[in-house]
């Protein structure tokens, strides 16, 4: 098996579940769920895995087409501590960002660079230097996604010369390459949350 998931809704816009990659495997699988008979304790709660009833090969067609190196490299898994930044937080963020072309529109909750409508955006405020996806990484990072933005982007800080605040002094913004974009696409896909901004420390 090269690759299975078992993913389920467990409230709008956001997932669950589990999943396996080995790359030398030579099928695709996925979980089969039943979600018609999902019963509540006498508390009202439930599972909303509902009930597992098989498990299914993608078709060589899909087997082919996924894209084994998003796999290989995910995007890091944050964490979000306390509520979501409020439109007035966000709008505070978005002067640090303003002279480097980045703004936040409060009506329609949609960031911009230089016009365009942004879907990923990766801030990573503090940093020791190591990958972010090596296990070894220790800092601060502030993660955005908007479903109606076309294209991702990322900052460049100076961590050797932290600002006011403690954050590496912001230098630029960056916009992810086509490939990359691509990538954040495919794990999307397989990780759908929705819109939200989140901070890990």
């Amino acid at each position: 098996m090269r690759w299975f998931e078992d993913y389920y809704t467990v409230e709008e816009g956001a997932q669950a579940g589990n999943d396996y990659f080995n790359e030398k495997g030579v099928v695709d699988v996925y979980a089969v769920r039943d979600f018609t008979h999902i019963d509540r304790s006498g508390d009202g709660s439930y599972d909303p895995g509902g009930e597992l009833i098989g498990v299914k090969a993608f078709s060589e067609e899909e087997f082919a087409a996924r894209d084994i190196e998003a796999l290989k490299n995910p995007p890091p898994v944050v964490s979000m501590a306390g509520d979501p930044p409020s439109a007035e937080e966000l709008e505070d963020m978005a002067e640090e960002y303003e002279a480097f072309g980045l703004t936040y529109d409060v009506k329609k909750d949609q960031w911009y660079f230089n016009g365009e409508k942004v879907r990923y955006f990766q801030d990573v405020l503090t940093s020791n230097g190591e990958d972010l996806t090596g296990g070894n990484f220790r800092g601060t990072l502030r993660n955005s996604w908007s479903v109606n933005g076309t294209i991702d982007i990322y900052t460049v800080r100076d961590y050797a010369h932290p600002d006011v605040s403690g954050k590496g002094t912001l230098t630029g913004i960056e916009k992810y390459s086509q490939a990359e974009f691509d990538e954040h696409t495919q794990w999307e896909k397989q990780n759908s949350s929705g819109e939200c901004m989140v901070m890990q420390e």
